[in-house]
């Protein structure tokens, strides 16, 4: 069982027991980490970079994924508070024919991507 330096009970031990796998699986540092990120997004979706203007360094990466799991706790300790999220979200309409993602603002298209 690995243990860390630094505890945070918003990452789960079963991640950081992948981690540890993944290593000794002979993966790099680097690359078992784009791992471990990689299992936190959707099947065919890639996750965003943690900045966007240079290169991802493991520095980033690891922010990326410590953001996420605190952003996942955060969310989960405000609906075992009763807030009701289904009302603040959306989810884009595609645009037929080029599969793009249509946004709306009073019931007009503001941008397509």
């Amino acid at each position: 069982m690995p243990v860390t330096e630094n505890v945070d009970l918003t990452i789960p031990s079963d991640d950081i027991n992948l981690l540890h796998n993944l290593r000794h699986d002979g993966l790099s540092l680097f690359d078992a980490l784009k791992c471990v990120r990689m299992s936190l997004v959707p099947e065919g979706y890639e996750p965003y970079p943690f900045r966007n203007v240079v290169e991802e360094s493991q520095d980033d990466i690891i922010k990326s994924i410590v953001a996420t799991y605190r952003f996942r706790a955060t969310v989960a300790k405000c609906v075992s508070e009763g807030v009701d999220f289904s009302t603040h979200l959306y989810i884009p309409e595609i645009v037929e024919g080029t599969d793009e993602l249509k946004h709306f603002m009073k019931g007009k298209i503001t941008a397509t991507f």
